[in-house]
C-alpha cells in the first residue's frame, strides 16, 4: 500500500477525527431539526436530519472511549514521570547530604 494512504487512513480512523465529524454531523442534524420543529404545521415529518443526527451521536459516542483511554495513558504517563523525578531528586538530595 502506498504511504499517503496509510496517512489518509490514520486521519480517517483517528478518535479526534471521529469526534469532530461527529459532532459537525450532530449539531447540523440538531440544526435542522430544530428549524423543522418551530416551522412545521402540526405535524411530524421524518427527514434526512434525523439520519444524520442520529449518526453524528453514534460517531460521537463511539470515538469517546478511545479519547479517553488516551487521556488515560497521559495521565498515567506525566504521573510516572514526576514520580521518577521526586525520586531522582531525593537521591541528589541525599547524595548532598552526605
Amino acid at each position: 500500500m502506498h504511504p499517503f494512504l496509510y496517512k489518509l487512513k490514520a486521519f480517517a480512523q483517528h478518535p479526534l477525527t471521529q469526534l469532530a465529524t461527529g459532532l459537525i454531523l450532530f449539531v447540523t442534524g440538531l440544526a435542522q431539526a430544530i428549524d423543522d420543529i418551530l416551522h412545521a404545521e402540526h405535524r411530524f415529518r421524518l427527514g434526512v436530519h434525523h439520519g444524520v443526527l442520529l449518526l453524528g451521536l453514534v460517531q460521537v459516542l463511539g470515538s469517546l472511549p478511545s479519547i479517553v483511554e488516551g487521556l488515560d495513558h497521559y495521565f498515567r504517563s506525566v504521573d510516572s514521570r514526576e514520580q521518577s523525578a521526586n525520586l531522582t531528586g531525593q537521591k541528589k538530595a541525599k547524595r548532598d547530604e552526605s
